[in-house]
């Protein structure tokens, strides 16, 4: 299945063309504890009139939005290529409609890693209708033995979008994952210590095609030499990078201590999709690692957002920048802030200012000393080539978060989950302290638990809370969140925009 060629030998080089990823009252300052799982399940869409419903859905360029393209008329397919099943593992799939008008039909398609059909993963009924602005849950069991596959949702809105929740019973590890549109050609941040792991899920569509692996390190190197990695005759896998890459005569003494990127092609132009995961080797911890996309080639200078950050407490982050450019470096400024919008010069010692080099990597760290501190992180880069990951983390707990950048934007929709084991998290930054910001709230059946009514804040640059807090206001009844599901609804009420974060806890 797998052997190992040598680049030299081919008459093509490798990569030709470039890749890229996916006032009010004084606010509290508040750390959500434990973070767990990052909620991608962000859907922006056009500005429109004040208190006005979602219209038209778009999804971002980055790859961090679960929702396609389009008018919420369109058929769409979203695909998950990892799951987990059996052994305490579960996995959860939560689907929304931010359709305001109109209900969507969906089906969902569980395969294994045969492509068999599985019928069993969840007891739901697989075909089912979610109301406008309403959502559903799917859980398995996890029960048995494990089990692996890939998971396909057929809507027949492209207003429909998608989180795919892994869970482990014994650790309490969380962690969320978006679907993936499939592609001939991704990058993908790893990295490999005595610490951490980095394990890769692949599903192919077609069984016979050929994937090559290739790998560069910090400053762009190739630790394989000129050769690659291929692997054939299966349509999904999943290994930890040791495995994929460690076949043959390959020496992988190099991955005791390997920070990069890896590259994944179909040698016949034919479509795959790949997922990304980070673990923890000496304490418990997983967290997902966003796919680097072909950069859009009128884009030039680009701004990566990352609207929150934790440092201190034991707390502290992690900011990889990666250039996939093939041909030439890429310089990268970053900025940092507290909550105000006041300049942070020291949560990383490394130079604020860098070059990328070609297909290389830098990673900046904080230590996670004294207090608590909040803020965002702006990335300024000449290079559409450059993408990001920031990820938090908790020494004491081994927490990992991996978080993607956010584009500004006017109106969001977040799903998310409030009981008694689980809460939800919110961070905004706005480009204006006075901007006025509105919250909205909808059921699983699409129903407004609020009755009509919104809550707006102003006068704040950025801000955390828990959605209970955000909510929580002018005597506001919250009873209804000891059990919650569905969507929240963050609108920007003037043209200055905002980036929004969600985390369950």
């Amino acid at each position: 299945m797998a052997r190992v060629e040598n680049e030299r030998s081919r008459a093509r080089q490798f990569p030709q063309n470039r890749l890229s990823a996916g006032g009010h009252p004084r606010f509290r300052m508040k750390l959500w504890g434990p973070l767990s799982a990052l909620l991608l399940l962000l859907v922006s869409s056009r500005a429109q009139e004040p208190a006005p419903p979602i219209e038209a859905v778009h999804r971002s360029p980055d790859g961090a939005i679960s929702q396609q393209t389009g008018d919420s008329g369109e058929e769409t397919t979203l695909v998950f290529p990892d799951y987990v099943d059996g052994a305490g593992w579960s996995v959860q799939l939560a689907l929304s409609n931010v359709d305001p008008d109109a209900a969507a039909e969906v089906r969902i398609r569980v395969y294994d890693q045969g492509r068999r059909s599985v019928a069993d993963l969840f007891e739901s009924e697989l075909e089912v209708e979610i109301p406008a602005l309403g959502s559903r849950i799917w859980r398995s069991a996890g029960e048995g033995g494990i089990r692996r596959g890939w998971i396909e949702v057929r809507a027949g809105s492209s207003a429909v979008s998608g989180l795919l929740t892994y869970r482990d019973a014994r650790s309490g590890i969380e962690v969320g994952v978006n679907p993936v549109e499939l592609g001939q050609r991704f990058a993908l941040y790893v990295e490999e210590s005595p610490a951490v792991g980095s394990g890769v899920a692949i599903l192919k569509r077609r069984a016979a095609s050929g994937v090559e692996l290739r790998l560069r390190d910090e400053e762009g190197y190739d630790p394989l030499e000129g050769e690659f990695i291929r692997w054939g005759d299966f349509r999904q896998g999943a290994r930890t990078l040791p495995e994929w890459i460690g076949v043959d005569h390959v020496d992988t003494a190099f991955l005791g201590d390997f920070r990069g990127l890896m590259f994944l092609e179909t040698e016949d132009g034919s479509s795959l999709i790949p997922l990304g995961l980070r673990f923890g080797k000496e304490t418990s911890s997983l967290s997902a690692v966003p796919v680097i996309r072909n950069p859009s080639p009128e884009l030039k200078e680009t701004v990566l957002v990352f609207p929150d950050y934790v440092d201190g407490g034991g707390w502290s982050v992690q900011l990889v920048l990666s250039n996939v450019d093939a041909a030439v470096g890429a310089e990268a400024i970053v900025e940092v802030y507290d909550q105000e919008g006041q300049a942070v010069a020291d949560l990383f010692d490394t130079e604020s200012e860098v070059e990328i080099p070609s297909l290389g990597s830098r990673v900046w760290r904080s230590t996670g000393e004294g207090g608590i501190r909040r803020g965002w992180i702006e990335v300024r880069t000449g290079s559409a080539a450059v993408s990001g990951l920031l990820t938090y983390r908790d020494a004491r707990s081994g927490i990992e978060v991996g978080v993607n950048p956010v584009e500004l934007g006017q109106r969001f929709a977040l799903f998310v989950e409030e009981s008694p084991t689980l809460g939800a998290g919110l961070a905004i930054m706005k480009r204006e302290a006075e901007s006025g910001v509105e919250l909205r709230l909808r059921d699983e059946e699409g129903n407004d638990p609020l009755a009509g009514g919104s809550v707006r804040w102003d006068g704040f640059r950025q801000a955390a809370r828990t959605l209970p807090e955000w909510f929580d206001v002018d005597g506001a009844d919250t009873g209804f969140l000891e059990d919650f599901r569905g969507l929240l609804l963050v609108d920007a009420e003037d043209e200055s925009g905002l980036t929004p974060l969600g985390l369950r806890f």
